[in-house]
């Protein structure tokens, strides 16, 4: 095994396994540097803190793949890495359920798979 690689990535959760992935993907030697085993940092006690929704479809769509990704990789390699556990966003002004509409349209034109939007008024 040589010791030569055209990319380090550091860190194992969702961002560097899946650039790892991805350029491994591409062709690329790259080794991965992490503290302890995959994805035992921030990704394993917030992976369900990965938002997909975003303001734009580029970056929902980024998102999108590497927690695709990561499910190739736990299927790959036996381990659990995500936990996905959903989230809550809360409009608190009238401007904030504008931007959380227009959030759930890119979702919508992404592909983003999602439970829905509901506006409670009280």
């Amino acid at each position: 095994m040589s010791n030569r690689y055209d990319a380090i990535v550091v860190g194992s959760g969702v961002a560097g396994l899946s650039a790892a992935m991805r350029l491994a993907l591409r062709g690329v030697k790259v080794i991965v540097l992490a503290r302890l085993k995959l994805a035992s940092g921030s990704t394993s006690r917030a992976s369900g803190l990965i938002g997909q929704m975003r303001s734009n479809v580029e970056a929902t769509r980024l998102i999108m793949d590497s927690v695709e990704l990561l499910g190739e990789i736990e299927s790959k390699y036996g381990q659990r890495l995500f936990h996905p556990t959903g989230s809550i966003r809360v409009a608190q002004t009238d401007s904030r359920v504008e931007e959380l509409e227009r959030d759930v349209a890119v979702a919508r034109e992404a592909g983003l798979e999602h439970q829905g939007f509901r506006l409670v008024m009280n």
